[in-house]
């Protein structure tokens, strides 16, 4: 059941020294550390976005701890789920938001190989950040070829890419082999990457992963399985899918290969979304911080797995785009940037947990898809905002206290 490279593996294995509840409970308090952090990092973005120079007091003061509030929310149950589950979610986040973090506000060439490194890491502990690692370097070259980088640090993007790729190197083979050998190193690799590579695309019942067709894999293609069986049945009258006995997929109407295949190419096309985005989002830090929030939501939309504790990675999206959007759109359409999001995570757990709710309205199954079809819409809509916008600015709610009093909120 172990799906990563060796590396993890190795740092975590002076715990076996402990019996197996105290090794929870250390990781437990590790993990608690690492929220901590990530809440930290978070607010040093904003801060390297110069967030403070047009948020003031008075009713913008309200409107972002609204956003904070419905982030907060969004990202609040998974992370619960993730602790509860001892997951490395929270590490990834942390990692993801470090590296971003070295990599778009770092001066000097080596803070932003090490932000490059730091964000390999973070790949090498699970494959899914690679989305938003890679299109993160599409970025910053995007932004050197529109010259709108800064002087100071014209090749940020090579150094950042060289960081990349040396911290792959020397996290999936260098380190390992050090403790374990170069051949045994590659030979848990190839073990690895033959089990992740054959469900790369499209997870089935014999896959490795647990429960793949099970509801809590809230990726698109499987939360469109859940729903399209349910309206199939609702329409044809066949036999009822039980959502519950994931192995039984015989005869379903998601499992056909056309549906399977037509799925396969929206999953393609929403991907490349994020092409345009990193054309027209690469100039300001606000602008490249919506654009990789959005595209760590299009890594859940993708995968083909991505159960309701993967969507804590969902905050960069959450709170840098509901900021975007009030700085270009107005406090109105932040608020509801950031409360969808919040409002379908909660959804999830209630239909996950309380199915037997709504089957007096024989709605169960068909709302079982909610959050991984929703979230989808919602990067949607807001990647079409971002991509057809303008630099257009919208004027920010304040009273008359000096814009930096409003920094303290972050």
């Amino acid at each position: 059941m172990y799906l990563y490279p060796p590396l993890f593996a190795i740092l975590i294995s002076p715990l076996h020294f402990l019996p197996p509840q105290w090794q929870g409970m250390v990781w437990y308090f590790l993990s608690l550390a690492m929220v901590w952090r990530c809440c930290r990092e978070a607010a040093r973005l904003l801060h390297h976005a110069k967030m403070e120079e047009w948020i003031g007091g008075g009713d913008s003061a309200k409107t972002l701890r609204r956003i904070q509030i419905a982030a907060g929310i969004a990202v609040l149950i998974p992370t619960l789920d993730c602790l509860q589950r001892g997951q490395v979610g929270i590490l990834i986040l942390y990692l993801m938001l470090l590296g971003l973090r070295l990599v778009t506000e770092g001066d000097s060439w080596k803070r932003t190989v090490v932000g490059g490194m730091v964000l390999a890491l973070s790949i090498v502990f699970k494959i899914i950040p690679a989305l938003p690692v890679f299109f993160l370097l599409f970025l910053l070259m995007i932004q050197r070829i529109q010259k709108t980088e800064n002087a100071v640090n014209p090749f940020r993007f090579l150094r950042a890419g060289a960081g990349v790729l040396s911290g792959l190197f020397l996290f999936f083979f260098v380190v390992p082999s050090m403790f374990i050998g170069w051949q045994s190193n590659v030979t848990y690799l190839n073990k690895w990457s033959s089990v992740i590579g054959t469900q790369a695309v499209e997870t089935g019942i014999e896959a490795h992963f647990s429960n793949p067709r099970g509801p809590k894999n809230q990726s698109l293609s499987n939360a469109l399985y859940h729903t399209g069986n349910q309206i199939a049945f609702d329409l044809s009258n066949r036999s009822e899918p039980n959502p519950w006995l994931y192995n039984k997929t015989e005869g379903r109407f998601m499992s056909s290969p056309a549906v399977t295949q037509g799925v396969l190419v929206i999953r393609v096309l929403l991907g490349l979304l994020l092409i345009p985005l990193a054309w027209r989002r690469s100039g300001s830090p606000l602008d490249r911080l919506a654009a990789f929030g959005l595209a760590c939501t299009a890594m859940l939309i993708v995968s083909p797995v991505a159960r309701g504790h993967y969507f804590m990675l969902e905050l960069p999206a959450v709170l840098f785009v509901s900021l975007w959007m009030w700085r270009y759109k107005g406090s109105s359409w932040a608020v509801l940037c950031a409360s969808i999001p919040a409002a379908l995570s909660v959804m999830h757990y209630v239909f996950i947990t309380f199915p037997q709710m709504f089957g007096p309205l024989k709605s169960g199954p068909l709302l079982l898809g909610t959050l991984g079809i929703g979230t989808t819409l919602w990067y949607l809509v807001m990647a079409y905002i971002l991509i057809i916008s303008s630099a257009a600015k919208a004027s920010i709610d304040t009273e008359t206290e000096p814009s930096g009093q409003g920094s303290s909120s972050i």
